[in-house]
């Protein structure tokens, strides 16, 4: 199995982000999450990303144990004005991606990196992130 890739998202709208420190009320190690609203332009090679390493790990525990527990997976993402979309929160045109990253992966801890949306450094001052 691929060993854990750092992807970047394309500048989006945060809704609801936590991270500033990782959220412990359901995982012990912490939970750092931010939903993401991108316009379906900017959006279409991030499904793409989450689809392929969908497809790979599904093939993967096929090749391991004969069968997959991921036949059922829905992708972290639902497009404006599908059937998905059930409570029409998502506006057409747009992708609301779920995103969520580990606080710790094997003991280390991880954090997510942060851009201020006028620079590609990632952003190290005091972090102030809101959300719509």
């Amino acid at each position: 199995m691929a060993k854990y890739k750092r992807v970047t998202t394309p500048v989006g709208v945060a809704h609801y982000p936590w991270l500033k420190e990782p959220d412990t009320k359901f995982v012990k190690e912490g939970l750092y999450s931010c939903n993401i609203f991108l316009d379906m332009d900017d959006a279409k090679g991030l499904m793409k990303t989450i689809d392929k390493a969908i497809e790979d790990k599904v093939d993967f525990e096929k090749k391991e144990t004969g069968k997959s527990k991921l036949k059922t997976c829905t992708p972290p993402y639902v497009i404006g004005g599908s059937e998905d979309d059930t409570n029409d929160i998502v506006p057409k045109g747009q992708v609301l991606f779920k995103i969520k990253s580990k606080a710790e992966i094997n003991g280390t801890p991880v954090r997510p990196l942060v851009y201020d949306s006028q620079s590609s450094e990632p952003y190290s001052g005091g972090l102030k992130v809101f959300g719509g």
